[in-house]
């Protein structure tokens, strides 16, 4: 967070040499500050006024280590900066250290003091109603705070995103004294984002093309935030199979009225997929539904990391369904419904200025009744099936800047299965075409697995372009395992790569559309030792935030 106040300098100050020594004041700056910022003077330990009293001692030692001792009037300005910055260090984000008017000579041990910048009030004219009163709720912690340490606020501004959804930042204006200022917070000038995404892929064995789009917005009357989205597209095979996909998702967050920035969120998630071939006359159709239900809760904010547990139930109702007409009618039906309690961990740190990392981790625990049926020339049997499941499954994604400029992703998804047998929707996909955010029948899957991706690019700016216009150009390789239970006495380990090369071009945001428009393209290959045959395939992407 930037420093509140003017900064320890000389700036404003009169330095008057006199016999023996100098008098500082206040008032116009003389032509000839820097020479008399040279007139000899040493000086003993300064003492600074108004350090809080817990790290007094170690801001004072400080200071006599670290100001400089050349033996003139800069010395005592460069003290007092020292002073401003140690504070700063130790967490105090609002202080100010200046010199006051004083007369020195040689050996006087200089005076500096520290004023305490207290927030005496919010300007929350840049805001919508709706967000303007949250972040009087949430920022009311920091107002007149003495000494108010900057681990406080930040904490305070991490609640206040957390619970609308949306990016805040603030900048301090003068108030009405000196040692005053009111906490001016920019917000967004709208209560909703959003993204849109139309991707394509092709490759030997199938073609498919989907569009989604993605958006939150804020509710009226501080009844929190509600996102929506939805996936819809086609695959084709090249024997003539094809058929439609689509996802829907729609969830409910609202904050709760607590300091420690609790929440809960509802919501519905659903899927189709169906593929059906005129040539053989067999079709395949896949529903999902869940419905959910989360208490979550923010366990630490701070400027460089955030931590938030989200705990709850959720039911959900899944079946797959295969049949065909010729040469004989026959009907294969699976229907699940899966009862389970989570809990995710949301963690995301920034260790360097070059290294961030973000990382998710589910575990899951619940029961499974399925029913299995099958129709032979209308004769139907059909049988049930109970199973607990326990599965652990996480992701993490680092981003490493390189020397030269270069960027370093690497991805990581794993997950760990207990117990029995998985229904689809909990089951491991060992590779998604495209990286398709909806579940992919061209892709080996089972009950534990890991995959990891690493992805080496260089962001250039192009000159050519739109001002602000990047291109990255980048190679990219991936290994991955999957272990599948083909029945009570048999499992089998799959083994999978990919790799390839890709490129992103991202145009600015006052280019010709809203938002940032980003192009992608990637080809690739991809190989696996299971039932989904080696393939190469080529993908586009275009996508747009707004």
């Amino acid at each position: 967070m930037a420093a509140f106040g003017a900064r320890a300098t000389e700036t404003g100050y009169v330095v008057q040499p006199e016999a023996g020594g100098v008098r500082v004041s206040l008032g116009p700056v003389p032509a000839d500050q820097a020479q008399r910022l040279r007139t000899p003077l040493r000086l003993g330990p300064p003492h600074i006024a108004g350090l809080p009293a817990e790290i007094r001692d170690l801001v004072e030692t400080q200071v006599r280590t670290a100001a400089p001792h050349e033996g003139s009037v800069s010395d005592l300005f460069a003290a007092a900066q020292i002073t401003e910055t140690a504070l700063r260090e130790h967490g105090f984000a609002l202080v100010r250290a200046f010199v006051p008017p004083q007369r020195l000579r040689n050996g006087d041990a200089a005076r500096i003091e520290v004023i305490d910048v207290r927030i005496e009030a919010l300007d929350l004219a840049a805001l919508p109603p709706t967000l303007a009163s949250r972040a009087r709720q949430r920022l009311a912690s920091v107002i007149d705070r003495s000494f108010l340490p900057s681990v406080e606020l930040t904490r305070a501004l991490g609640l206040l995103q957390l619970d609308a959804g949306l990016p805040f930042q603030v900048e301090p204006v003068p108030g009405s004294r000196a040692e005053r200022v009111q906490l001016r917070v920019l917000g967004p000038t709208k209560s909703w984002i959003g993204e849109a995404n139309l991707g394509g892929l092709s490759s030997r064995p199938f073609h498919h093309v989907i569009a989604s789009g993605l958006a939150t917005m804020v509710l009226p009357e501080d009844q929190g935030r509600l996102t929506l989205g939805g996936t819809f597209g086609r695959r084709e095979e090249t024997q003539r199979t094809g058929g439609p996909l689509g996802s829907v998702l729609a969830v409910w967050s609202k904050p709760l009225d607590q300091a420690d920035g609790g929440f809960v969120e509802t919501g519905v998630v659903g899927l189709h997929l169906q593929t059906e071939s005129p040539v053989t006359h067999l079709g395949v159709a896949y529903d999902y539904g869940r419905l959910l239900w989360r208490y979550g809760q923010p366990l630490r904010i701070t400027s460089d990391e955030s931590l938030i547990i989200k705990v709850g139930p959720d039911l959900t109702a899944e079946s797959f369904r295969v049949g065909t007409s010729v040469p004989f009618r026959f009907q294969d039906d699976t229907l699940a419904y899966t009862g389970a309690m989570r809990a995710e961990a949301i963690w995301v740190r920034q260790f360097l200025p070059g290294l961030s990392v973000e990382a998710n981790a589910v575990g899951t625990l619940g029961v499974t009744q399925g029913t299995h049926r099958v129709t032979i020339a209308g004769d139907a049997a059909s049988e049930g099936e109970t199973h607990v499941i326990g599965v652990l499954a996480g992701r993490a994604r680092a981003t490493v800047a390189l020397p030269l400029d270069a960027v370093l992703t690497v991805q990581v998804r794993a997950q760990y299965s207990a117990l029995g047998a998985l229904p689809i929707s909990e089951q491991f996909q060992l590779f998604r075409a495209g990286e398709t955010t909806v579940y992919d029948p061209e892709t080996d899957q089972g009950e534990s697995g890991a995959t990891l991706r690493a992805e080496l690019g260089r962001p250039i700016v192009c000159p050519w372009a739109f001002d602000g216009t990047i291109v990255t150009p980048y190679v990219f390789g991936g290994i991955g395992m999957v272990r599948t239970i083909e029945s009570l006495d048999v499992q089998r380990l799959i083994v999978g790569s990919t790799w390839g090369i890709g490129s992103r071009l991202a145009l600015p945001a006052d280019a010709w559309l809203p938002g940032r428009l980003s192009l992608g393209v990637e080809l690739y290959r991809q190989t696996s030792s299971g039932t989904i045959p080696n393939y190469t395939g080529v993908s586009l992407s275009l996508s747009t935030k707004f």
